[in-house]
């Protein structure tokens, strides 16, 4: 555990993550959009039916 802490281990993972996940989230982005427009529009959906 104190090599952990002496490197740190865990800020360097989450830096290094955290980068390449928004590299890819950059990359993406479109897809990512066009997902979150249908899930939307399920959500509507669903709320119009549940609604009546």
């Amino acid at each position: 555990m104190a090599c952990k802490k002496e490197s740190n281990l865990l800020g360097i993972w989450f830096a290094t993550e955290s980068t390449i996940q928004n590299a890819m989230i950059r990359v993406h982005h479109g897809d990512l959009e066009d997902l979150r427009k249908t899930h939307a529009a399920s959500v509507r959906t669903a709320q119009a039916i549940t609604v009546h």
